[in-house]
């Protein structure tokens, strides 16, 4: 059972590398984009003007 996993590793190694470097990629990504969601923060957006009656309903 080792033996079948250990040869399937072998033979698939440069798939597996692929997979996990597309993986580490996507994740070192998303987590810069959670650190700049801070940084470029901005002031929540304020209505002057109320809708119309008939657009309320």
């Amino acid at each position: 059972m080792l033996s079948n996993l250990k040869e399937f590793f072998k033979s698939h190694c440069d798939d597996i590398l692929l997979f996990l470097t597309i993986v580490l990629l996507c994740l070192l990504v998303f987590g810069a984009g959670m650190l700049t969601q801070f940084a470029l923060e901005k002031p929540p957006l304020q209505i002057e003007y109320p809708l119309p009656k008939n657009i309320q309903e």
